[in-house]
């Protein structure tokens, strides 16, 4: 039933607010880029579209996952160990201490 409720308040939503315009939309974006690298595929040959047209496949995928890892932000920083005078003995796996019978 909630399952229900969410698709009907999502689908009012989409109704009253819509997609955002082009200039804003990632999708508009790619399209333009597919675009202008099509131009440039057209001049190939047959041979060499097909290997270019597998190019901006994979140009555009790329861009759409560096986009969104940088929506994301930079990934969390590992926990340093410490070693030497101070550090705890049993901070880490490894102290030395075998850890099977």
């Amino acid at each position: 039933m909630i399952n229900l409720l969410i698709l009907i308040l999502a689908v009012i939503i989409d109704l009253a607010a819509g997609d955002p315009p082009n200039a804003f939309h990632p999708v508009a974006w790619m399209g333009w880029v597919i675009g202008q690298l099509e131009k440039i595929g057209l001049r190939l040959g047959k041979y060499l579209q097909l290997f270019f047209g597998a190019f901006i496949t994979l140009f555009v995928a790329g861009l759409a996952g560096a986009g969104r890892r940088a929506a994301r932000g930079p990934p969390p920083r590992p926990a340093r160990r410490r070693v030497g005078p101070g550090a705890s003995p049993t901070a880490g796996p490894a102290t030395g201490v075998p850890s099977g019978p």
